[in-house]
């Protein structure tokens, strides 16, 4: 069995469209909004824009949480994991010809 991730290497730059780059805030949200936007609900979130939502590390989702956000995501990381399984399977298939 072999395991593979999207995690990329040490070191490397973090752009903010990675799965884990925040909690409860505009990443997290927007991949939410993408997949089960039913399960958004920002109407619970505090009104007051100077009130921080509890529990959020990084952006605002109120401000800069959307579905386009994260579709976009999604495809970034469906494109990396095709990737990464192209690869692997090349190699798998190299391998077997010997």
């Amino acid at each position: 069995m072999k395991i593979f991730t999207l995690w990329r290497p040490e070191g490397e730059r973090v752009p903010d469209s990675e799965f884990q780059y925040d909690h409860a805030a505009k990443n997290e949200t927007s991949i939410m909004m993408s997949l089960h936007p039913l399960l958004v609900h920002m109407e619970e979130l505090p009104q007051d824009p100077d009130e921080e939502p509890l529990g959020l590390i990084g952006k605002d989702p109120r401000t800069h949480a959307s579905r386009e956000h994260g579709d976009m995501i999604m495809e970034l990381h469906l494109d990396r994991m095709k990737s990464i399984l192209r690869k692997e399977l090349n190699n798998t298939f190299e391998m077997s010809l010997f």
